[in-house]
C-alpha cells in the first residue's frame, strides 16, 4: 500500500507539473540537489536526535519580454529522516518522510516602479504508511510588493505577507526584506525570514552569511500513542532557526557547487494532535552542514 501510494501521489504532481509547463514558453530551466544534516548532540542523551534532509527541485521560469513579467513553475520532493536515540525506543513510523511540493509564482511590475510577487505551494508530506486524505495537504503562500526606494536603486525594499503551517505558527506571518546592493559584489538583506551577507568574489566564486528560520510539518498516515500518552499522535512539527556561512562556486557555464554550514540556536521538535502538543524533545542546538548542486539549462 505505501509504494502505491507514493507512485499515484508522485504521478498526480508529475503529470500538473507537465501539462502546466507544456503552455508555456521555457527560457530557463533550473535543476538543484541539496543534502542538509544536522547534528545530535550527546549520544548518550534521550533527546539527542539527529537530522537529514536530500531536496531535489526543478524549476521552469517564463519570461515575458513585453511587460517583464516573469512566471514559474517548481516541482521538488524531499525525503528526510529523523535518527533518535536508543534509549526512546521510537517506532519506525516516525523515522522516515517524504515530501512532493508543486509551486507556481508570478513577478508583476506595477504602477510607479512597484512590483507585485506571488507564489502559491501545495505540499504533500507524509510519512505514507496509510491512506492519503485532503487534510494532509500543506500550503504554503506569499505575496509582497517590491520597489528601490532611493535614486541609485541600490536599496530595494520587499513588503508582504505570508502564510505557513511549517515555521511554528498557523497563521498569517509578515514578509519584508530591506536589500542594499553596497556595490557590484557586495549585498547586504535584512528581513524575515532571512537575514545575511554575500560577496562575490568573481565570477565564479561568492561567499555568503546568513540567519535563518527553517521547518517542516509531517503527517502520520496512521496515528500513533506516544509512551501511553492517552491522546494520539498525528503530525509532528520541527523547526530551525540558526546562523551559518555558505559558498558557491560555478564548475562550469551550467553547472554550481555550494557548501554551507552553521550552528543552530533553537531547535524545536513536537509530537502533535492537530495543534495541541503531546510531547515536545528538548533539543540541543548543533552544527548543520549542506551540500548542493545546481544545473541550469
Amino acid at each position: 500500500m505505501k509504494i502505491i501510494t507514493l507512485k499515484i501521489t508522485l504521478t498526480i504532481l508529475l503529470c500538473t507539473f507537465i501539462i502546466t509547463c507544456t503552455n508555456a514558453q521555457m527560457n530557463q530551466e533550473d535543476i538543484s540537489l541539496d543534502y542538509t544534516y544536522i547534528g545530535s548532540g550527546n549520544a548518550e542523551d534521550t533527546n539527542a536526535i539527529s537530522f537529514s534532509k536530500f531536496v531535489a527541485k526543478g524549476t521552469i521560469y517564463r519570461k515575458i519580454t513585453k511587460n517583464k513579467s516573469v512566471f514559474f513553475h517548481t516541482a521538488s520532493y524531499a525525503n528526510i529522516n529523523i535518527n533518535y536515540s536508543d534509549a526512546l525506543n521510537i517506532v519506525t513510523e516516525l523515522e522516515q518522510f517524504h515530501s512532493f511540493s508543486y509551486s507556481i509564482g508570478a513577478s508583476i511590475p506595477m504602477k510607479n516602479n512597484w512590483r507585485l510577487t506571488a507564489v502559491f505551494s501545495p505540499t504533500l508530506a507524509s510519512n505514507f504508511e496509510g491512506k492519503v486524505q485532503f487534510n494532509d495537504l500543506q500550503f504554503l503562500g506569499i505575496a509582497f510588493f517590491g520597489k528601490a526606494i532611493n535614486q541609485s536603486k541600490s536599496l530595494y525594499l520587499n513588503i508582504g505577507a505570508m502564510y505557513s503551517n511549517t515555521l511554528g505558527s498557523p497563521a498569517p506571518l509578515p514578509y519584508f526584506s530591506l536589500i542594499w546592493n553596497a556595490s557590484k559584489k557586495l549585498k547586504y538583506e535584512l528581513g524575515f525570514p532571512n537575514t545575511g551577507l554575500s560577496y562575490k568574489v568573481n565570477d565564479k566564486v561568492s561567499l555568503g552569511s546568513k540567519l535563518f528560520i527553517a521547518g517542516d510539518n509531517l503527517r502520520l498516515g496512521n496515528n500513533l500513542v506516544y509512551q501511553n500518552q492517552l491522546t494520539p499522535v498525528d503530525n509532528i512539527r520541527l523547526t530551525n532557526f540558526g546562523w551559518g556561512l555558505e559558498g558557491k562556486m560555478k564548475l562550469n557555464k551550467h553547472i554550481s557547487l555550494k557548501l554551507a554550514g552553521g550552528y543552530t540556536f533553537s531547535r524545536k521538535f513536537e509530537l502533535n494532535d492537530g495543534s495541541d502538543v503531546i510531547h515536545e524533545f528538548n533539543l540541543d542546538n548543533n552544527f548543520y552542514g549542506t551540500v548542493g548542486l545546481s544545473i541550469s539549462l
